[in-house]
């Protein structure tokens, strides 16, 4: 349900994920680098947000349906126990997990060469 006049952002979805469907998806790599001002390129114009969840989580259809104007990469993996080496990061008036800088590099790394280029990685 949405009130008339919020904005929806793929951020409180992410919240509802977490917070009422008990889900480990959260944001990662790149995209928690950037989040939390540790990207090396300044993103003006966010396009693309990555998500990473355990090996048997999805993205419910409602999430997967709504056009969040971004293009939104999930990653299922678990190559990293699911709860280790999140952060708290603080959104408009409410708070999700995100990676932190040592999970994400990591996440960045795993997703190398098949995902990413290592350039894009370490440059």
């Amino acid at each position: 349900m949405i009130r008339s006049g919020d904005e929806v952002r793929y951020e409180g979805a992410v919240y509802a994920l977490q917070k009422q469907a008990g889900l480990t998806i959260h944001p990662g790599g790149i995209s928690a680098l950037s989040l939390l001002g540790r990207a090396h390129f300044l993103e003006l114009n966010l396009k693309k947000v990555q998500l990473f969840g355990g090996t048997k989580e999805n993205l419910p259809k409602w999430f997967v349906d709504f056009d969040w104007g971004l293009n939104i990469e999930f990653v299922r993996t678990s190559f990293l126990p699911a709860n280790v080496g999140l952060t708290d990061f603080s959104v408009l008036n409410f708070t999700i997990k995100v990676s932190s800088l040592v999970r994400a590099f990591l996440e960045c790394l795993y997703l190398v060469p098949k995902r990413r280029s290592l350039y894009v990685v370490i440059n």
